[in-house]
């Protein structure tokens, strides 16, 4: 009888720990997310486990050490799908990016942060039309899979990474696609899922003191901003 009252009293605990751990996996508030996270490069299978997390309020948003074009370091940037507690996986998604302060020409100037390279981990990208050519600053994309065979069940499905350096102080931020202002997520029914720009979209931040935002965690309205002078970037520092 003893044994049966122990275990009787176990499982309440036990259930509150399944119950608590699906909790964290999903966004603050459940809503979708689309996030950025900072990882090392590997040589192979890229978008596999290594951009992938279980709980999205894991991302990394921040790196301190900045790229020398001898030395390194150069990062991947993966762009994650944060589905939150919606009940269809996620087939596609639109969304737009800016860095270094807009700078359509600045992206291979060793300033800032220069996008080396976009990888597709999807089945098909769109770049948004009379923009500058994704993924410089200021450029839109939209990004699908195949349905039904590649419906995205996954906590956080990776439409692809950037491969960058930042050669200086610098945050990278996922914006509305500049053509439409729009940021979306598609399910696998067909539902398009429209995002709230100032509180669902991430961003990046390398040596940036107490920038870089994961939207999973909390709402990235009251992020700081980069300042756009030299004086105002030494200023972080002193």
């Amino acid at each position: 009888m003893r044994l049966l009252q122990r275990a009787l009293l176990v499982i309440p605990f036990a259930l509150t720990a399944i119950i608590t751990q699906n909790v964290q996996a999903t966004p603050w508030d459940d809503d979708p997310k689309l996030l950025l996270h900072i990882r090392s490069p590997i040589q192979n299978l890229a978008c596999g486990a290594h951009g992938a997390l279980d709980d999205c309020r894991e991302a990394v948003t921040s790196a301190g050490t900045l790229t020398t074009p001898a030395e390194g370091p150069y990062y991947f940037v993966y762009l994650l799908a944060g589905k939150g507690s919606t009940p269809a996986g996620v087939s596609g998604l639109r969304v737009g990016v800016t860095y270094q302060g807009g700078a359509g020409n600045g992206s291979n100037d060793h300033v800032g942060i220069d996008v080396l390279a976009w990888r597709s981990c999807a089945t098909l990208d769109e770049i948004t039309p009379g923009l500058p050519v994704w993924p410089a600053p200021g450029s839109g994309i939209t990004i699908l899979w195949d349905l039904p065979e590649n419906c995205q069940e996954h906590e956080t499905p990776i439409a692809g990474y950037f491969y960058l350096g930042a050669y200086s102080a610098d945050i990278m931020s996922l914006i509305g696609d500049p053509a439409t202002g729009d940021a979306t997520i598609r399910n696998c029914e067909a539902g398009m899922i429209g995002l709230d720009e100032s509180q669902d979209l991430g961003s990046a931040a390398f040596s940036v003191p107490g920038a870089g935002c994961n939207p999973c965690d909390a709402a990235c309205d009251d992020m700081p901003v980069l300042p756009t002078t030299w004086g105002g970037i030494k200023s972080l520092f002193q």
